[in-house]
C-alpha cells in the first residue's frame, strides 16, 4: 500500500501530512473538495484514503458514504471527525471506513494509523517517523502548534501512538460485532415468541376462521381474570364505578 489520497479541507494540515509521507515513502495525492473525488480515485488508484473535514466543500461522513457505493475501490479508508459528529451505531453500516480517528489528530498519528493498516510490513519506517518527532525541528514545531490548542504536547502524542496509552479510536469491528449479536438475540425472542403463539394455536379448540363471539369472549376474559387472581386496585374500581355512574346519568338524561 503505497498510494495514499487525501482528502482534506484544511490546506495547511494536508500539506503537512503529504510533506511527513511523502519522507516515509509513501506517493501521494491531495485534494481540498469531493467533488472530483471518483475520477482522481480512477486516475491515482489509491491503496489508502484519509478523509476529513466538516466543512460544505468537503466532509468525512459524505466520502464515507460516496466511498460505500463505489464498488471499484478495494482499498482502505480512514475518517476523522470531530467527538461530535462521530457516527452512531446505524450510521456505520452506510459508510465505507476500515477506521475512524477521533479529533484532535496529527501528521503522526494519521502515519501511524496508515502504516497499522498497510497490509506489507515496512522494516524501519515506524522508527524513521518516531525519529522525525525528536530530530525534524519543522515537523516537530508544526505537529505541536495544532497539539497546544488542545492542551497536548507532542511528547503525549508520541507516547500515545506507540501504545503506551489508548488513542481514541473507533474499533469498527467490535461495533459491528454488537450490532450483529444484538440483531440475532432479538431473532431468537422474536422466533421464540411466534413458536409460543403456534403451540398455544395447536392447543385451543376454537374454529380460528369463525372466531369467539363478542360475549363468549367476554366470558373467557372474565375467567382468565380470576385464574390470573389479580386484584383490581382501589384506583381502577373507583375508575370503573365512576364511568358506571356517569353512563347511568346519560342514559337518564336521554329518557327524559
Amino acid at each position: 500500500m503505497d498510494r495514499v489520497l487525501l482528502v482534506i479541507d484544511n490546506v495547511q494540515f494536508s500539506g503537512h501530512l503529504e510533506n511527513t509521507l511523502r519522507k516515509l515513502g509513501y506517493t501521494t495525492d491531495a485534494l481540498q473538495n469531493e467533488y472530483n473525488l471518483t475520477e482522481r480515485i480512477l486516475s491515482f488508484n489509491p491503496d489508502i484514503i484519509v478523509a476529513r473535514g466538516t466543512s460544505h466543500r468537503l466532509s468525512a461522513m459524505k466520502v464515507g458514504k460516496r466511498l460505500k457505493d463505489n464498488v471499484k475501490f478495494l482499498g482502505k479508508v480512514i475518517l476523522v471527525f470531530a467527538p461530535e459528529n462521530i457516527p452512531e451505531k446505524a450510521q456505520l453500516n452506510g459508510i465505507k471506513a476500515d477506521l475512524i480517528l477521533e479529533e484532535p489528530v496529527t501528521a503522526l498519528r494519521i502515519a501511524t494509523s496508515i502504516l497499522n493498516l498497510d497490509s506489507v510490513d515496512k522494516p524501519g519506517m515506524r522508527d524513521r517517523l518516531y525519529k522525525m518527532v525528536h530530530d525534524d525541528p519543522t515537523f516537530r514545531d508544526q505537529e505541536q502548534s495544532y497539539l497546544v490548542q488542545h492542551g497536548r504536547s507532542i511528547e503525549d502524542e508520541l507516547q500515545m501512538v506507540r501504545g503506551s496509552a489508548s488513542a481514541p479510536v473507533v474499533n469498527l469491528t467490535e461495533i459491528r460485532l454488537k450490532i450483529q449479536n444484538e440483531l440475532q438475540g432479538y431473532a431468537f425472542k422474536q422466533s421464540a415468541k411466534i413458536e409460543a403463539y403456534n403451540q398455544q394455536i395447536e392447543k385451543t379448540n376454537i374454529d380460528l376462521k369463525k372466531g369467539l363471539s363478542k360475549r363468549k369472549t367476554k366470558e373467557e376474559n372474565k375467567a382468565n381474570r380470576k385464574d390470573w387472581n389479580i386484584p383490581a386496585s382501589k384506583e381502577a374500581q373507583e375508575l370503573d364505578q365512576a364511568r358506571k355512574d356517569f353512563t347511568n346519568e346519560l342514559f337518564k338524561k336521554k329518557l327524559t
